[in-house]
């Protein structure tokens, strides 16, 4: 069983509230390597994504006295989805069911520098300082690219996001694939989820193609840099970084070497300047009207 930001797994509420206390309770961070999620999946744990569970949820207030303001906010969320989780802040962020009730047993977290940032190495060391809780570090080195379906699809960007996400677990759980049909693109985001602001999304079509961290995560290879530097030069296409995240550099880079490329990084909540610049370029290049 898995939590995400899209909550409980449809049909497993019920079981899960009845027996909080009868599977081992697991958080994690990044995206582990196929052999330890398939272990888990064995030992039927309920895994919980620090990553991603608590993506509407206000994450300055609980890190203030630990991380700088200025910082990333995805880094902020996964150590305000720790502090709750883990019931060490005592403001109920997260639904109470997770508070206190069925407390993480243990966090695997995927640390690998090239598959995201080494800020991942200060978040096991910060897990190992500060909680009694055990940590279990661990690389991900795959390769095999699964393909990019949901990518190169129609359905909205946002969308597209959430069900990247959930493509790790349902490859994990044997599920059948989400393979949605291929769209040809008015133009491409490249770089990491919006973490700070979901609604940045909204305004690109439909029809826009996915590249750089995200892509690696639909194909299952968070650390393929390849696979990650590549991109459309015949697409328009938006370079995306939060804001203080090392790849905004590959990301402004990219976009200087693209014909028809911009940079825009954003921290948390979008600003109107950001929309505005991001507006701006879309229209220009006749991808919005």
């Amino acid at each position: 069983m898995v939590l995400t930001r899209h909550g409980f797994v449809k049909g497993k509420e019920k079981s899960f509230l009845q027996n909080p206390k009868d599977k081992p309770f697991i958080g994690i961070i990044g995206i582990p390597p196929k052999a330890v999620m398939e272990d888990l999946v064995k030992r039927n744990a309920i895994i919980l994504s620090l990553d991603m569970y608590k993506v509407d949820q206000l994450i300055t207030e609980p890190t203030e006295n630990i991380l700088p303001k200025a910082y990333c906010a995805q880094i902020k969320r996964i150590i305000a989805n720790i502090l709750a989780a883990t019931d060490y802040w005592t403001e109920d962020v997260v639904d109470s069911v997770l508070v206190g009730r069925n407390p993480i047993s243990e966090i695997i977290i995927e640390d690998s520098e090239i598959s995201r940032c080494n800020e991942m190495g200060f978040v096991a060391d910060f897990i190992e300082n500060e909680l009694k809780i055990k940590l279990t570090r661990v690389k991900n080195n795959d390769l095999e690219r699964k393909g990019d379906f949901i990518c190169k699809s129609g359905i909205p960007l946002d969308d597209k996001f959430g069900q990247i996400a959930g493509y790790f677990y349902r490859d994990i759980e044997k599920k059948k694939p989400f393979r949605p049909e291929y769209v040809k693109p008015k133009c491409a985001f490249w770089g990491t989820p919006p973490w700070g602001d979901f609604s940045l999304a909204s305004y690109f079509p439909d029809e826009t193609h996915i590249y750089g961290w995200t892509r690696c995560v639909e194909n299952l290879t968070p650390g393929d840099l390849k696979l990650e530097l590549e991109f459309d030069p015949d697409v328009p296409t938006v370079f995306f970084a939060q804001s203080f995240c090392p790849k905004a550099g590959l990301a402004s880079y990219l976009a200087s070497k693209h014909p028809r490329g911009i940079f825009i990084d954003m921290d948390l909540g979008l600003t109107r300047s950001t929309v505005a610049k991001l507006t701006a370029f879309l229209q220009l290049n006749g991808v919005v009207v």
